[in-house]
């Protein structure tokens, strides 16, 4: 059996703040806000990377057939809602039946396919995914949204040793910021970085999240790809700004505007 991409005790810290971190929970209520607003009336969805059903639950007694794929046993065996069918699975591999579900969500789970496995796997998930799919249905992805170039200052409050770590532990790339008391400058992006990433610093799921960044989809590229394996993007907005996570810790924007640190698309297969 292949590897799967979170250990026991990364799957187990993720759901613990899944579980335990108030913004986490904010953000399920605007993902199943979008989702009820912009699917439609849909009889039945399929969450892939769905771990232990935060978003799903949301959705239960607003849509009828609820189901998650997530190739983690440590994330599903906390999903003990039995309205809620499951499937341990990854999303290139699906054992599902041609035809299935009415709505497909991907929420978080693209960013980590574009960056840790090759081509194929992506082109496989879309292909899973179109089978899968019944004629006319919608494929929504929620993820991170890259937020582009440009510099801004914050207030980081009383996190200036958390930044300090983030810069010394981040794999992917240089992290270069200035700074004077509590009053720091960097790039937007390794803003965004540090941003969603203060909650894994000095957990078990510190090394995975070190070695990930949250910046891969850009909305107008990821619209492309859609449109290359067949499916024509009809909702693609950014919600949630970053600064609704930067108060939760304390964070204020000094210099520089706002942005939504998530991504909605919703496309639908080309007849």
């Amino acid at each position: 059996m292949q590897e799967t991409l979170y250990n026991k005790l990364e799957a187990d810290s993720l759901t613990f703040s899944e579980k335990n971190e108030s913004w986490r929970d904010d953000a399920e209520e605007l993902k199943a806000g979008l989702i009820m607003k912009y699917s439609g009336e849909v009889n039945s969805i399929l969450d892939i990377g769905c771990a232990w059903g935060q978003t799903l639950t949301k959705l239960i007694d607003k849509i009828p057939i609820l189901a998650g794929v997530d190739e983690s046993p440590d994330r599903l065996k906390s999903l003990k809602d039995t309205r809620i069918k499951t499937y341990q699975c990854r999303s290139d591999q699906l054992i599902i039946e041609d035809n299935s579900y009415e709505a497909i969500l991907m929420s978080h789970i693209m960013h980590e396919i574009k960056l840790f496995h090759d081509t194929n796997v992506f082109k496989n998930t879309m292909f899973e995914i179109k089978r899968v799919l019944k004629n006319s249905g919608n494929f929504i992805v929620i993820d991170h949204r890259d937020p582009g170039t440009g510099n801004v200052t914050i207030d980081i409050g009383k996190n200036v040793d958390l930044i300090k770590k983030f810069q010394d532990r981040f794999i992917l790339r240089d992290i270069e910021f200035s700074h004077c008391e509590n009053e720091v400058n960097l790039s937007i992006r390794d803003c965004h970085d540090f941003v969603t990433k203060i909650w894994s610093i000095d957990t078990d799921a510190e090394e995975l999240e070190m070695n990930e960044t949250h910046t891969v989809i850009n909305a107008k590229d990821f619209e492309k790809d859609m449109i290359e394996y067949g499916l024509k993007p009809e909702v693609n907005i950014a919600f949630n700004p970053i600064s609704n996570l930067m108060d939760y810790y304390g964070i204020k924007i000094l210099n520089g505007k706002d942005w939504g640190r998530q991504l909605f698309i919703l496309s639908k297969v080309i007849k």
